[in-house]
């Protein structure tokens, strides 16, 4: 069985949350560049996060279920 991840950028905010969690159990860092999945600003008010479809623990981060 193949796991992927899917994010929902309609309901992103761009916290930025998933980012710092990502960083801080993968790399042992405060540094969002560390980061395995960043959020991206496509125009002001749309944020995407690009996801490394990797591990997934990113998505208990997001208080929005983006």
């Amino acid at each position: 069985m193949i796991k992927t991840l899917v994010s929902y950028p309609d309901k992103c905010t761009g916290c930025h949350r998933c980012e710092m969690w990502c960083a801080l159990t993968k790399e042992g860092s405060h540094n969002p560049v560390h980061a395995r999945i960043h959020v991206l600003r496509r125009e002001p008010g749309l944020d995407v996060p690009d996801v490394c479809l990797h591990c997934g623990i990113c998505i208990g981060a997001c208080s929005f279920g983006a």
